[in-house]
């Protein structure tokens, strides 16, 4: 049994939903080794209640001889970040009530967190790292019946009390593994909600971003699959199932650019009838470049900037410069791609002068179909950010059991406030502070109850919504302390309901 631990209710309903994508590559691993699987999609889960019945309903139809969980995220990634530890244990606590087959973790929010997901979800084992070769491995070490215990290149399990726990491998032939088994996902009901089918092109990142785990979790070396194969399983999925748009889940689609330009160049090649979305990096970008993924069914592309300012691209560790921000920005303008702006003001090395600049360079981007401004990053362990806070002293040395915020102690006693107006004026960029709104909350749930995929319009009308409200009185700008004391009452309030 496969369960995908995402819980819907938790997710970005604005970023979509995301199936399980790496449960697709363990599937095609479980088949081609003999085993026999079935997936348990929470995700789909839409009511609390929805998540004991799907995993008693799985446990006792298919009465499993070991359950594996995927566990994609630990946090939400916002400020304040919430974290998903009591949805998991809540989930071990279901499985046990079900069944006492060996319980197997894994997925990148596992990897990170792997020792506190062991206890609080009370676990027979876990997979740091990359599961595709370890997990059958493992299965048949256990379903051997010679009491040996696993020594797999990245199982954790307990041996009297103590963690044990084997340095994890990071795997040479993925461009051998050939196309990912998607059987096990209900492409059907995704289509209903707004969902995508994921295609990892790549593993491994050659960025540095200062907060980002991807090169922990995947290794600097790229690992690139066959372009024709990738084009063939999109092609697979758009013949098989109704759905038709793709979201590329690598932490970069764009880089190296002639690796994608092979893969653009086949889905046109093959006039595919798609759309897809991605995430993209300015650097290297060049006009023929956005050309093809316009015409190959680029419908958004999701730049993650996070700042403009030259000295804090520099601490976050960013490989593009400012003047490639604003190149990439008129290529979409041209190219009339959507494009969405993630941005993290209040990282390392921000201060109140950057800050200010920061939000003076995101008026001069003239393409903002969406922008996002968060405050800070998440300290993910195996980030460059985590050693930087660990040398500053915000966080122990000896891990992280809970997820911090890094904000930087510089920012301008009002930066909340500058953020909002900012926001106020512009339509089109929002930030964690409009998620106390209750105009923008309404939106939220009509998109998610109308399924809308494609829904930057309406956040459009919801920014002219908002400057009006505040022209006529009915919004006030607050401090960061009034947002966070706002939201802990407005979340106790929920849990009391």
């Amino acid at each position: 049994m496969l369960i995908y631990a995402v819980n819907y209710s938790i997710q970005n309903p604005l970023g979509g939903v995301a199936p399980p994508s790496g449960l697709t590559w363990i599937q095609k691993a479980l088949h081609e080794s003999g085993f026999s699987y079935h997936v348990c999609d929470l995700s789909l889960a839409k009511e609390k209640g929805d998540i004991r019945r799907f995993i008693q309903q799985a446990m006792r139809t298919y009465a499993p001889d070991a359950v594996g969980i995927s566990i994609r995220n630990i946090d939400t990634s916002v400020n304040p970040p919430r974290t998903f530890f009591p949805f998991l244990k809540e989930v071990a606590g279901f499985v046990r009530l079900e069944t006492s087959a060996p319980m197997i973790l894994g997925g990148p929010g596992f990897s990170l967190y792997s020792r506190k997901c062991m206890d609080i979800m009370a676990a027979d084992y876990g997979i740091v790292g990359e599961g595709e070769v370890v997990f059958p491995d493992l299965l048949k070490t256990l379903f051997s019946g010679n009491g040996v215990t696993p020594e797999l290149p990245g199982v954790i399990t307990r041996r009297n009390g103590e963690f044990i726990e084997i340095p994890r491998k990071i795997f040479d032939n993925y461009r051998n593994f050939g196309m990912a088994r998607h059987d096990g996902i209900d492409y059907d009901a995704y289509e209903k909600i707004g969902g995508y089918y994921p295609i990892q092109t790549k593993r491994g990142c050659a960025f540095n971003c200062i907060y980002c785990d991807y090169p922990y979790l995947e290794g600097r070396k790229y690992r690139l699959r066959d372009p024709l194969v990738i084009v063939d399983e999109m092609e697979n999925l758009s013949k098989t199932y109704t759905m038709r748009h793709f979201f590329f889940t690598d932490s970069v689609f764009s880089f190296p650019t002639d690796f994608c330009g092979k893969i653009l160049d086949e889905i046109i090649r093959r006039r595919l009838d798609i759309t897809w979305t991605a995430y993209v990096n300015p650097k290297s970008l060049t006009l023929d470049l956005v050309e093809r993924m316009k015409k190959s069914g680029c419908s958004r592309v999701e730049v993650t900037v996070d700042t403009v300012t030259r000295p804090t691209l520099l601490t976050y560790q960013k490989n593009f410069t400012q003047e490639e921000v604003f190149q990439a920005d008129l290529f979409f303008r041209q190219c009339d791609i959507a494009t969405y702006y993630w941005v993290n003001l209040g990282g390392p090395g921000e201060t109140a002068e950057t800050f200010i600049r920061n939000l003076n360079h995101l008026d001069r981007l003239t393409h903002v179909t969406k922008g996002w401004i968060g405050v800070g990053f998440v300290v993910l362990p195996g980030s460059p950010l985590y050693g930087r806070a660990v040398k500053e002293g915000r966080i122990e040395k000896n891990g992280l059991s809970e997820p911090y915020l890094y904000v930087s102690d510089q920012l301008p006693k009002d930066y909340a406030e500058q953020i909002q107006r900012f926001a106020i004026f512009h339509p089109s960029w929002f930030s964690v502070y409009d998620m106390l709104d209750d105009d923008y909350r309404k939106m939220a749930m009509k998109i998610i109850s109308h399924k809308i995929r494609d829904h930057w319009p309406m956040q459009g009308d919801y920014g002219r919504i908002r400057h009006e409200k505040y022209h006529q009185g009915g919004l006030q700008v607050f401090s960061h302390e009034t947002y966070l004391k706002t939201l802990e009452e407005k979340q106790q309030h929920i849990l009391k309901r």
